[in-house]
């Protein structure tokens, strides 16, 4: 709950089919089909549901599990669909997932090695995720294309930010820290260099950048609260049209009229109605962002 703090790191979001035994908290023998008195010995929840079943694999989610169900159609913990995380298929493969926890980084390299084995199959290279219906914060410094994040000077690799910020509609995750959605992701950068854009949720996604940030935008996508101090800090290398659904503010000023800079066309739209989630099972109310 205090947060994640990390500073001159290389943080890999990583998965290896072929070596999946390292993930799995029991062994490729395993089978969930045999007497079920062995199981016995397991505690289970009122409603049977697995709260410690040692044979489970640790991407699935045990508050959904129940006995007799064929996890290998439900959940993805097997990951023969590269474009979502081994899991149970409730968010694609992400280096940061934001939770209650704020996320702060300070000149760390992010590689997502999920998109970049599987990018051919259609994975995505997603840097930040809001996913479980709360409101995320996360907050970088020094992430730009200037700064090495090897402080021994062994790696020539500089740490600005590449890849999308995704933000969930609908939480399909459930479990007491699971909330109805949808989420929100607050990102702060402070002398960094970002190179994506957002995806899904977008009015959900409020962004913050100081005078020494710069945000390349890789295709047409949106916001809810944008602040910059010059719309010069906004680039792209092809047209895009970037959607404010709450507020602009430029230099301290509120703009409210549509303008563009360079490939650049913003515009201003109403927010949307979220689709009503199904998680209704989760504890809290998630309507406006707040954690549970």
């Amino acid at each position: 709950m205090a947060g994640v703090v990390a500073y001159n790191s290389r943080i890999i979001c990583s998965f290896d089919p072929a070596v999946y035994d390292f993930y799995d908290l029991g062994s490729n023998e395993d089978s969930w089909e045999e007497d079920a008195s062995a199981y016995e010995n397991w505690t289970w929840a009122d409603d049977k549901s697995f709260v410690n079943a040692p044979m489970l694999n640790m991407f699935v989610n045990k508050t959904n599990a129940r006995w007799g169900a064929d996890l290998s159609a439900a959940q993805s913990y097997w990951f023969e669909d590269k474009t979502t995380a081994p899991q149970t298929g409730e968010i694609m493969a992400c280096v940061i997932l934001t939770g209650t926890a704020p996320v702060t980084t300070h000149s760390c390299l992010f590689v997502n090695e999920n998109y970049e084995n599987y990018a051919a199959e259609g994975a995505t290279n997603y840097l930040v995720a809001g996913d479980n219906g709360g409101k995320g914060t996360i907050t970088f410094y020094d992430q730009n294309s200037r700064t090495k994040w090897d402080l021994t000077g062994q790696s020539p690799e500089t740490c600005e930010l590449v890849g999308d910020i995704y933000v969930a509609e609908i939480v399909t995750m459930s479990g007491p820290d699971a909330g109805s959605g949808p989420a929100t992701v607050d990102a702060f950068f402070y002398n960094s260099e970002w190179t994506g854009k957002t995806v899904n949720w977008m009015q959900n996604a409020n962004l913050t950048f100081d005078k020494d940030s710069t945000w390349t935008l890789t295709d047409s996508c949106g916001v809810g609260e944008l602040t910059l101090e010059s719309l010069d800090q906004l680039s792209a290398a092809k047209p895009v049209t970037l959607t404010v659904y709450y507020g602009l503010t430029v230099g301290g000023k509120p703009v409210t009229a549509p303008t563009s800079i360079g490939n650049i066309s913003i515009e201003f739209a109403e927010p949307l109605e979220p689709t009503p989630s199904p998680n209704n099972s989760a504890s809290g109310g998630m309507g406006s962002g707040e954690p549970s």
